[in-house]
């Protein structure tokens, strides 16, 4: 079966031609690290934007907050399962090429344990701000 794809990457063209999905593009398997916690539907609409900025630049971007988090997953009010959502986040967050820790609204205690687990992995670690990041959604 073949699958022939072609996409806009920022500004490169990407043209595969795909064997049973066996050869396919790179992309930076990107795992983001942002604020949930306090203004929580800010952070979420924050969340998405970081999102978004990450696949604008040709990345393919987890941000698992915005997974387990949503009602009927996860509550983040009862410790054991905030915790729980961390310690996943955590796993799947080690098999990141980068870890991208967006820092517009500031970097929570969160956010730097996920930093130490980066730093901890040897993973590459960048610090992004997202201008004018509210007209991005």
């Amino acid at each position: 079966m073949y699958v022939h794809l072609k996409i806009e990457i920022g500004n490169k063209w990407v043209d595969g031609q795909w064997l049973n999905n066996k050869e396919q593009p790179f992309f930076k398997r990107v795992v983001i690290e942002s604020p949930y916690a306090g203004d929580t539907e800010r952070n979420l609409r924050y969340a998405r934007a970081c999102v978004v900025n990450s696949i604008r630049i040709g990345e393919a971007p987890i941000l698992l907050h915005l997974l387990y988090a949503q009602h009927g997953i996860l509550n983040d009010n009862d410790p054991e399962e905030r915790m729980l959502g961390m310690m996943i986040g955590f796993h799947w967050g080690s098999f990141g090429d980068i870890v991208a820790v967006y820092m517009d609204l500031g970097i929570t205690k969160e956010m730097e344990l996920g930093i130490k687990r980066a730093e901890m992995l040897n993973q590459d670690i960048e610090y992004r701000l997202i201008p004018d990041w509210e007209d991005d959604i």
